[in-house]
Parts: structure tokens; C-alpha cells; sequence
């Protein structure tokens, strides 16, 4: 229940509690009721504006930024200032689980490796670099519990049933700032890679596999983490821990109803690459900036 509306049924209920006293104890003692009223309706009164004023101050300082709070650990969301919450949902899709939602606004931060662009350092999301942050659909502003094209917010439910960045809807080829998830979680200055600037990363970087993740060395010597990932189907993770999938912001032209990756899988060859997935597949993302 809204805050004015607790407020509000407050005052009535002492009014109604008044005037039931005043019932009760006579026309004689009126007076002396009403005058109680008067003081007790001023005391809501200012202490409703004050509960304003408190309400405001707090709101000055919150951040909208999509987070779902299950997977932030009870100490991070009991006690850390740098959690802040955004009621999400997504409209029509009833099977998605929405609600309200935390984001860790302490872990952005870029990294200059000596390419066009800076990294951060991590995933959104995420609150170290090793941690695997949220997983999104390609275009989707908010992680979820079910990854299918039923679910997929960009879709009227199927594959060939796409409404945006698709051929012969809207030619689109790469998400603009309303779609990226990047910008929208961390302000204007970030956006989610292009497939040409993960190229760079995969042909101008020197990549190690160091247990959990890659290890990314730039050619001025800087470095970013990469954790092995995998990516979200349906209701459960893939491929979690041996490989690394990232989406870029880039659609697949030879094949619309997907957009490309960066690919990394640790083995004897250790397979970097960049590909493609379906977009309704949850993947995370790691942002860039100028």
C-alpha cells in the first residue's frame, strides 16, 4: 500500500475514533473533544509531511537499474548502500517472474586495454569480475526465470513472429540505446559491444584460462576477467562452467532470429570465436564505452 494512502486512512480512523468519544461522553464535554481532534489532525498532519519529505529524499538517491534480487547474497542485500531497487515488469508476459529487483552499483568501472574502445570490468550484475552477473535475452531490459521464444519480449511468441530488428519489419541491425541493456542500467555512456569490437578484443588481446574464466590482457598491458558463463535456456543454465557466451548488439543478418556472441571455450584448443544464438537465449553481458 502506498505511503499517502496509510496516511490517509490514519486520519480517518482517529476521526471516526473521536467522534464515537464524543457520542459516548456527551454534548457536555464537546468541546473539549474537538479541541483534542484539532491538535491530533494538526500532529498527522505535519508528521505526513514530514514521512513526505523523507520519502523524497530517498527517491533523489535511487537508481533504476534492473536486478533480481534472488541471487544477491543475504549480507549484500541487508546491509550494503550500493543495492538500490526498481519495480520491473514486463506487460503480457504473465509466465515471467517480476518483482522488485536489486542491482550492485559498485562494480563499474572501465578498463582502457588499448583498443577503440574501454571494458568494464564487470558483468552486469555482477558485484566482482568473477561473479557471472544477470542473464538477458537479446533487446531485454530485465533478467527472468523462463528463456524461450514464448517469453521473449521482441516476439509475438515464436521464431518467425519476431517485431523488432527483424527484414521486412523495421531492417534494424544493431539494438538502439532503448533496447541495450547497458545504457539502460548504467547511463548513456555505456552500451553493450559490437560484434567488431569483441573481433578486436578476440585479435588484439592475449587470452589465458585461469579456473573459472579468461583472463584478458590488452596490448597496453591492462587487463579484464572473463567468467565462463554458459548461457540460459529455458529455466536452467548450459554450459555454465566451461564456457564463456556474451552477447554483443549486433544481429545476425544471415539469420535474423539470432544475434552474434562472443564465444570463448577453455579445452585443448581453447576455442575463441564469435558466433551466433537465438535470441530469446539468456546470456550476460559485458558493457563498453568510449
Amino acid at each position: 500500500m502506498h505511503l499517502s494512502r496509510i496516511c490517509v486512512l490514519v486520519c480517518v480512523l482517529q476521526f471516526y475514533s473521536r467522534q464515537i468519544k464524543i457520542r459516548e461522553q456527551g454534548v457536555k464535554h464537546a468541546d473539549i473533544i474537538s479541541n483534542n481532534i484539532q491538535s491530533d489532525m494538526k500532529r498527522i498532519f505535519l508528521t505526513i509531511i514530514l514521512l513526505g519529505i523523507v520519502y523524497s529524499c530517498i527517491a533523489q538517491n535511487i537508481v533504476n537499474i534492473p536486478y533480481d534480487a534472488t541471487s544477491i547474497p543475504d549480507e549484500y542485500r541487508d546491509s550494503n548502500p550500493d543495492y538500490v531497487m526498481y519495480p520491473a515488469t514486463l506487460e503480457g508476459k504473465d509466465s515471467i517472474e517480476m518483482s522488485c529487483i536489486l542491482f550492485s552499483t559498485n562494480c563499474i568501472e572501465a578498463v582502457d586495454l588499448g583498443l577503440s574502445v574501454k571494458w568494464a570490468t564487470c558483468n552486469i550484475g555482477a558485484y566482482n569480475p568473477s561473479d557471472f552477473g544477470k542473464y538477458f535475452a537479446w533487446g531485454e531490459l530485465c533478467p527472468k526465470s523462463k528463456y524461450t521464444w514464448e517469453t521473449y519480449k521482441l516476439s509475438r511468441g515464436a521464431a518467425n513472429q519476431i517485431t523488432k530488428y527483424f527484414v521486412g519489419v523495421d531492417d534494424k541491425t544493431e539494438l538502439e540505446p532503448c533496447d541495450d541493456i547497458a545504457t539502460y542500467a548504467w547511463g548513456d555512456e555505456w552500451r553493450m559491444p559490437t560484434k567488431e569490437e569483441c573481433i578486436e578484443l578476440l585479435n588484439r588481446c592475449s587470452w589465458s584460462f585461469q579456473n573459472n574464466g579468461y583472463k584478458v590482457i590488452g596490448p597496453n598491458g591492462n587487463s579484464i576477467f572473463l567468467p565462463t558463463t554458459g548461457v540460459y535456456y529455458n529455466t536452467h543454465t548450459v554450459s555454465q562452467s566451461d564456457k564463456c557466451s556474451y552477447w554483443t548488439k549486433t544481429l545476425d543478418n544471415s539469420a535474423p532470429q539470432q544475434a552474434h556472441i562472443l564465444s570463448c571455450k577453455p579445452g585443448l584448443n581453447h576455442e575463441k570465436s564469435i558466433g551466433s544464438t537465438s535470441r530469446f537465449i539468456g546470456c550476460p553481458i559485458r558493457p563498453v564505452c568510449p
